[in-house]
């Protein structure tokens, strides 16, 4: 499964630029409502991936015991590049991965240069070139965690 959370009060609908951004994709974001993001969420996750490393700074120091799996999208991505398991990655062994990728990456945390940009309140483009960012890494992730070859 694959959820969405955040650090604000939850219970607001999706950005229309997001809404657009989606529809280009063939996606229907219409329904979305935002989520809070809450130490259980975390603990359960398998992956928590976060757009900009300052999100990931601020997890480890909300629930630092439960953190070694959180990683930055584009983290994430370049561990996946360097490599995955043969074998798809289920709930416990993605959990694995993601933990053992977690210091090669720790590095690229404090590096702005690899955050994604957030789009809130800016034009129709930052949106869409937010969207691109994400569904390229997102490809390398899923295409390296489930099987596909990179």
């Amino acid at each position: 499964m694959v959820a969405s959370a955040g650090f604000l009060a939850g219970g607001a609908p999706a950005a229309e630029g997001s809404v657009l951004a989606a529809s280009r994709r063939g996606l229907d974001l219409r329904g979305h409502v935002s989520r809070r993001l809450e130490p259980g969420m975390v603990e359960e996750a398998d992956v928590v991936l976060t757009m900009e490393g300052a999100h990931v700074m601020r997890l480890v120091g909300d629930w630092p015991d439960r953190t070694d799996h959180v990683l930055t999208v584009e983290g994430a991505a370049a561990a996946a590049r360097l490599g995955v398991p043969d074998a798809p990655l289920d709930g416990p062994a993605l959990r694995a991965w993601a933990v053992a990728a977690q210091p090669r990456v720790l590095g690229r945390v404090l590096d702005t240069a690899d955050d994604v940009a957030d789009p809130m309140r800016g034009p129709a483009r930052a949106y869409r070139r937010t969207a691109d960012v994400l569904a390229e890494r997102f490809t390398v992730l899923f295409d390296a965690w489930f099987g596909r070859p990179t």
